[in-house]
Order: C-alpha cells, then sequence, then structure tokens
C-alpha cells in the first residue's frame, strides 16, 4: 500500500472551464492538449460537473452544433471529487470502480488539481530510461 497523498501526485495547477463555456471551445482545447475532458467549475472554483469528449461526441452525433451548445448542457453534473488529503490508494479504487480517467482534487472544496490515470502510473514507475551524451555540433 502507498503512503502518497492525492496532493502528492496530482497536476497542478489545473484548467477547467466554466458552464457558458462553448462546447467547441472546449472539444478545441481537449484535442490541443490531449485531455479526454475537464472539470467544469463556479466562479469560485467549486466542481459542479465534468465535460468529456465522450460528451462531445454525444453531442455531435445529436446533430448539435457545437459552437451554439454551452458546457452546462452536456456535462456531467454528478462528478466524483477527492480531496487533497485523501489516500491516493483510494483515489485509484474509485478510479476503477466508477471507470473514469480523471478525478479532480479539491482542498476546502475548491479545485487545486487533478489526477488522472497518467498521474498515477508516473508515481508508481521508476524510468527504466536513461539518456546519454549530447548530439555534437559540427
Amino acid at each position: 500500500m502507498s503512503s502518497l497523498k492525492a496532493g502528492d501526485v496530482m497536476s497542478s495547477p489545473v484548467v477547467a472551464c466554466l458552464p457558458t463555456a462553448s462546447a467547441r471551445e472546449v472539444g478545441i482545447y481537449l484535442l490541443g492538449n490531449q485531455y479526454h475532458g475537464l472539470p467544469v467549475v463556479d466562479n469560485d472554483g467549486t466542481v459542479i460537473g465534468i465535460v468529456t469528449e465522450n460528451d462531445l461526441n454525444r453531442a455531435v452525433a445529436e446533430g448539435l452544433n457545437l459552437a451554439e451548445v454551452a458546457v452546462s448542457q452536456l456535462m456531467t453534473e454528478t462528478v466524483m471529487t477527492a480531496d487533497w488529503s485523501d489516500d491516493l490508494d483510494s483515489v485509484v479504487l474509485q478510479l476503477q470502480t466508477m471507470h473514469v480517467k480523471q478525478i479532480p482534487i479539491t482542498r476546502n472544496k475548491k479545485i487545486v488539481g487533478i489526477i488522472t490515470e497518467k498521474d498515477i502510473l508516473r508515481a508508481n514507475i521508476k524510468p527504466g530510461f536513461i539518456t546519454f551524451g549530447r548530439p555534437t555540433h559540427q
């Protein structure tokens, strides 16, 4: 069992969107940054939802114009979060049990980071590759 806490592993700062953001803006951001989803927050940083690639793809399949749809219309409102002081093992269990790729991390109910499957992997794998030397310029 790991003695790490969520705050030790989370990615921070975290990018989140407001519920008024257009689905198109969010889609462009997800594609440009290789994210699977973004937390949706109110102006105070309280997590009120999450919007994912699946949400956007579903909207497209339904014939919606992403430029005309607010994230609030697509987001999942029941979002799982973890506190920055939670044991990493419990966060991993949440990811696996709920079949999600990311969990927003909060402190005093405000978003402070996010943990993704990659963050968990990064925390548990020691590098097995080393780069030697430097290219010579002639």
